[in-house]
C-alpha cells in the first residue's frame, strides 16, 4: 500500500487550503499537477483495484481522504456504465491508467430529463475535468476493463444519482 502513502505525501506537499469563498473548480491546477506527479501507472495502481461489489457493477476504492481531498480508483469491466451521477459540491480530475473510458456529459432539463451534451473517449495516460454541478457518467464499451484514478475536492457529499428513465437519448457517440 506504498502508493496511497505517496498520494498522501504529494496531498500535504501541495500546501493547498480551501477557502470557502471560492469554487472548487479553483483548484483544478492543484488536481492536476497532483495527478501528473503521482506517477501512477497500473503497477503501482494494482494493488488498490477492486472488484465490483452491489450494487455497483464496477470496482471503487477510496485510497485517501482528508478535508481537502478524495482519491479514489475506479476499475470498470468491459460494456459497463457507471450511474449517471454529479459529484455534489465536489469538482474532480480524472486521469485513465489502462484501457478506454467514455465520457458523457448531461444536461437536465427545467422538467428533470437528461440530455447527452457530449460523450468523448480518453485512452490510457489521459485526463478529463469534471466540474463542480456537472453531470456525467463513464462507460466502458471495450472488451477489456479500463482503470481510473481521482482526484476530488472537496471530498464528495451531497452527490445525486440519476435515474436512466429520465434520460431523453442514451445513444453512444451523442
Amino acid at each position: 500500500m506504498k502508493y496511497a502513502k505517496h498520494i498522501q505525501n504529494l496531498l500535504t506537499l501541495e500546501g493547498v487550503n480551501l477557502d470557502s469563498r471560492k469554487d472548487a473548480s479553483h483548484y483544478y491546477q492543484a488536481m492536476c499537477r497532483l495527478i501528473q506527479a503521482s506517477n501512477c501507472t497500473i503497477e503501482r495502481i494494482t494493488p488498490y483495484l477492486t472488484a465490483p461489489v452491489a450494487p455497483l457493477e464496477y470496482g471503487r476504492n477510496q485510497i485517501y481522504c482528508s478535508d481537502l481531498f478524495e482519491v479514489i480508483v475506479l476499475h470498470v469491466p468491459p460494456n459497463v456504465e457507471t450511474p449517471i451521477h454529479d459529484h455534489g459540491e465536489a469538482c474532480c480530475c480524472v486521469q485513465v491508467i489502462k484501457g478506454t473510458a467514455l465520457n458523457r456529459v448531461y444536461r437536465k432539463e427545467a422538467d428533470e430529463t437528461l440530455h447527452i451534451l457530449s460523450s468523448k473517449h480518453f485512452a490510457a495516460g489521459e485526463f478529463f475535468y469534471s466540474p463542480h454541478g456537472q453531470i456525467h457518467s463513464m462507460y466502458n464499451p471495450t472488451d477489456q476493463p479500463f482503470v481510473t484514478l481521482h482526484v476530488y475536492t472537496p471530498p464528495i457529499s451531497g452527490n445525486h444519482i440519476y435515474p436512466h428513465n429520465v434520460l431523453q437519448s442514451h445513444k453512444e457517440g451523442v
